[in-house]
C-alpha cells in the first residue's frame, strides 16, 4: 500500500496528538525551547501523569506525517518544531 500523499486533516489525529501540535505552537510563539522535557511540562496542565513513553511515539507519528521537524541538539536532547503543514493544520 502507498503512502497517503495528502496531509492528514485535524480530525485524524489522536486528541493527544492535536494537544502535542498546540503545546508545541505555544512554546515556539512564547520563544521557549521545544524538546521533550518543555512539551511534557506544556502538556501536564491537561495530562498530568504524562510520561515521555507516551510522548516520544506521537512526537515520531507527527513526524512520519509532515508535521513536525525532528532536530539533534547539541546536548542530546531533540527538539521540535511545527512544519509548514503543522502550522496550517
Amino acid at each position: 500500500m502507498l503512502p497517503d500523499p495528502r496531509p492528514p486533516t485535524w480530525i485524524e489525529l489522536t486528541a493527544f496528538q492535536r494537544d502535542c501540535l498546540e503545546a508545541i505552537a505555544r512554546r515556539e510563539r512564547t520563544g521557549r525551547r521545544c524538546d521533550e522535557r518543555g512539551i511534557i511540562h506544556t502538556l501536564e496542565r491537561r495530562y498530568p501523569s504524562v510520561t515521555r513513553t507516551r510522548l516520544e511515539p506521537n512526537l515520531r507519528t507527527l513526524v512520519g506525517r509532515g508535521l513536525l521537524a525532528k532536530r539533534a541538539g547539541a546536548d542530546d536532547r531533540s527538539t521540535y518544531s511545527l512544519t509548514d503543514e503543522g502550522r496550517a493544520l
